[in-house]
């Protein structure tokens, strides 16, 4: 079949999905919520076989909601305006500070010389330094940021098999690093987006508190990434002359660099401290207490007051304008993703309005036998499988509502299941497909599709049994449980 014939099926897939769930008899899912279903189906055919942009996809409930009478029009739209939607614009819009200021290059640089120049020791600095920037940077732009840098390095290494694992310390180092913070990738955020959707009596995930498990979850599964990349290299030294020449280009810190480095770390400090923290029985304050009311602020507030300075305050030295012009911001914003962030939320506003979440819940009563440690390693394993298929975005948004029903079924905290699910979409280590970083370095040509499947798939199987311990370990200490 030719691709335009293949297109052309797949976009009908969606409404022929559509149709066929409106058109089976069934009692037990009647009214609002088999109409729901049938559009989120829609919507997850489309996403799955990317038959039309994920963007376009999200719009389809400003459209289907008001006319099916699921949802008036003006109920729908402000979930494309979700809180969470801004936070992520601006973390991305200072990520592009940084960038076009180089201080990323020149953090990434210092990092990989401090390392050492055994072949053993570039995998980890690849690994490490890919993997810190990811958690505050997009993991495309990471990855195609250390891209060069690891092919002027692999000139230099005498080891056959360690330019290919340099590469995919790059690919796994960004999905791994972005588990880290809210905005390390789009799958974290639409959990602390959804979750109150779902659940409306859960607590907000804040920044800080995502950072307590995604942190420690990153802490664990980057060795065992980098043991496992490592393996079998030869330990001797190689030269690192084309690190130290792009040192030596760099020259020293300019006050662009300088000013973006002072904004960076006062935002994520006003991130992290925002609502303090809670450790078990301990809790420590945040800077929202000192407000009349707490609620008044979200870690939205403290990205747009970056993006608002960030465009603001001069880039100073010889560099005219500011630390980022706005038109440069706005051509490096993913829109899209926006769009498909208000697309998740909708859906979850619908699948909650109607009650499709209870319809949903007492079809998973048969789980009520599992424990819960084999739930969540189901959950962890089902969505690694599936993250690895298609978008992690868009499995954390089609897989969120059923892990909120199940949680009741179990009478399970619903932090839990979402948190392992949305951990899980992360994992995309086995096809090129998974994640953008995947398909980068097998663009590259130094990693063959047969080299990341080898590689990907052990540490794809290891880090669904280590996702799951962490969660059930951490989860109850660290996620807003009640």
């Amino acid at each position: 079949m030719r691709p335009g014939a293949r297109i052309g099926a797949a976009r009908l897939l969606g409404p022929a999905v559509f149709i066929a769930v409106i058109a089976v008899p069934g009692e037990s899912l009647t009214g609002g919520a088999r109409l729901v279903l049938a559009v989120a189906l829609w919507m997850a055919a489309w996403w799955v076989t990317e038959a039309v942009p994920l963007a376009v996809t999200s719009l389809l409930p400003i459209v289907l909601f008001p006319l099916l009478d699921i949802q008036p029009v003006r109920e729908v739209t402000p979930n494309y305006t979700n809180h969470m939607v801004f936070l992520f614009l601006g973390g991305f819009v200072l990520a592009q500070a940084v960038e076009r200021s180089g201080l990323h290059r020149r953090l990434a640089l210092a990092t990989l010389a401090a390392m050492g120049s055994s072949a053993r020791r570039q995998v980890w600095a690849f690994l490490l330094t890919t993997a810190a920037l990811s958690m505050w940077l997009s993991n495309t732009a990471t990855t195609l940021m250390m891209l060069p840098i690891a092919t002027g390095v692999a000139e230099h290494l005498d080891e056959p098999r360690a330019a290919t694992r340099l590469f995919l310390a790059i690919a796994f180092g960004a999905s791994i690093g972005g588990v880290g913070t809210l905005v390390g990738t789009p799958p974290n955020l639409v959990l602390a987006g959804m979750a109150p959707r779902l659940v409306p009596e859960l607590p907000v995930l804040t920044f800080g508190g995502w950072m307590l498990l995604g942190i420690p979850v990153a802490l664990v599964l980057l060795p065992i990434c980098g043991v496992l990349l490592g393996r079998g290299l030869r330990s001797g030294e190689v030269s690192l002359e084309s690190i130290a020449r792009a040192r030596a280009a760099l020259g020293p810190p300019c006050p662009h660099e300088k000013r973006v480095a002072a904004l960076f770390a006062v935002t994520a400090l006003a991130w992290v401290t925002r609502s303090g923290a809670r450790l078990g029985s301990v809790s420590l304050p945040g800077w929202s207490s000192l407000l009349a009311d707490p609620r008044l602020v979200s870690d939205a507030v403290p990205a747009i007051a970056a993006t608002i300075l960030a465009t603001i305050i001069p880039a100073g030295g010889d560099r005219t304008g500011p630390l980022v012009s706005w038109s440069d911001a706005q051509r490096g914003v993913p829109w899209g993703i926006l769009l498909l962030f208000g697309g998740g939320f909708a859906l979850a506003d619908g699948v909650h309005e109607a009650a499709l979440d209870g319809w949903m819940a007492a079809r998973l009563s048969a789980l009520e036998a599992f424990p819960l440690w084999a739930a969540l390693l189901t959950v962890v394993a089902m969505t690694a499988i599936v993250t690895n298929l298609t978008s992690n975005t868009a499995t954390t948004t089609l897989l969120l509502p059923v892990m909120a029903a199940l949680a009741g079924v179990l009478e399970t905290p619903p932090y839990l299941l979402m948190a392992a699910a949305t951990v899980a979409a992360s994992c995309a280590f086995v096809l090129p497909v998974a994640t953008p970083p995947n398909a980068i370095v097998i663009g590259s040509e130094h990693v063959s599709a047969r080299d990341l499947f080898r590689e990907g798939l052990l540490l794809n199987l290891i880090s669904v049994v280590a996702v799951t311990a962490l969660v059930l370990i951490l989860g109850p200490l660290v996620l807003p449980i009640r």
